[in-house]
């Protein structure tokens, strides 16, 4: 990826410029990933939950796949002494993977989110330094995909029916067995409260032997065109927070419950500015 993709965001109006480019190129469908910079000149680049694990604990990358098969046999044999309702239905592999990596079990889904604003937000909220967003073009992404799982064997049928159905059966047969390089976007038929408010969907790899940047179509010819990445300096994070703050979105807006309203009080002290502190300084507190 040439590095002249690289867009700058160094105030909140070239933050709402920006989203306003991504969002009115009616042949695009543009989607998003925060995540941090790093210390180089290039971005850190895309690694699933467990990739990260499997390279933390030492474990060869040849055993991914027989790694996450034992992952989810030991997850959806344990879930009924946690939660009281229904699990995913039988056989609903990628329902079952959504909801290990919602509750933090390594997977090879990755988070990616239709809304530029919400992946500024969690850019914004990453303390250690620069941060990315990484653009994919959805639309251009899913066609690469296709042609991969086309040379599949019965891989046309596999298309046809993955579209229409997106049964367990088929994620099976195009993710877990043939083990292709592509990289798709995939999302359950059931979604959970927070993937629903977060404007969510995954990126999966076909081939989880190997890394996740390794499955993207990066040496396509398109590539420099339909990939893109924003960096956000650490000076400018306060400034995006205390405006996207004003537009609605903060922690607690996404992940709803006492944890995400208490964590969200961290931003809204961008609120109280100089003027706010000189006039305010005789809170009570003897009523709570």
């Amino acid at each position: 990826m040439g590095m002249n993709k690289i867009i700058y965001l160094k105030d909140c109006g070239k933050l709402l410029s920006t989203e306003e480019k991504f969002r009115n190129n009616a042949k695009t469908e543009w989607i998003f990933r925060a995540q941090p910079w790093g210390r180089r000149k290039s971005p850190l680049p895309i690694a699933s939950s467990l990739e990260r694990a499997c390279d933390d604990l030492s474990l060869a990358p040849k055993y991914a796949l027989t790694i996450e098969k034992k992952l989810i046999r030991e997850f959806a044999s344990c879930y009924h002494h946690y939660v009281s309702h229904p699990p995913p239905q039988m056989g609903e592999t990628l329902e079952w993977l959504a909801l290990m990596r919602h509750h933090g079990t390594p997977t090879r889904l990755v988070d990616f989110t239709w809304s530029f604003f919400v992946a500024a937000l969690f850019a914004g909220l990453d303390n250690n330094g620069d941060s990315a967003i990484w653009c994919i073009n959805k639309s251009w992404l899913g066609q690469r995909a296709e042609e991969a799982i086309r040379s599949i064997e019965g891989g046309e049928e596999l298309v046809k029916e993955h579209t229409e159905t997106r049964s367990g059966k088929s994620f099976r047969a195009i993710f877990i067995t043939p083990q292709t390089k592509f990289v798709s976007a995939v999302n359950p038929i059931r979604f959970n409260e927070r993937l629903a408010i977060q404007q969510g969907l995954f990126l999966a790899p076909g081939d989880i032997t190997t890394k996740f940047q390794s499955n993207l179509p990066l040496k396509d010819k398109d590539a420099d065109e339909n990939v893109r990445v924003v960096r956000i300096k650490a000076s400018s994070k306060p400034y995006f927070l205390k405006k996207l703050h004003r537009m609605g979105l903060h922690r607690s807006a996404l992940f709803p419950g006492l944890d995400g309203f208490a964590q969200s009080l961290r931003e809204r002290m961008l609120l109280f500015g100089e003027p706010y502190m000189r006039t305010k300084t005789d809170i009570d507190l003897a009523f709570i």
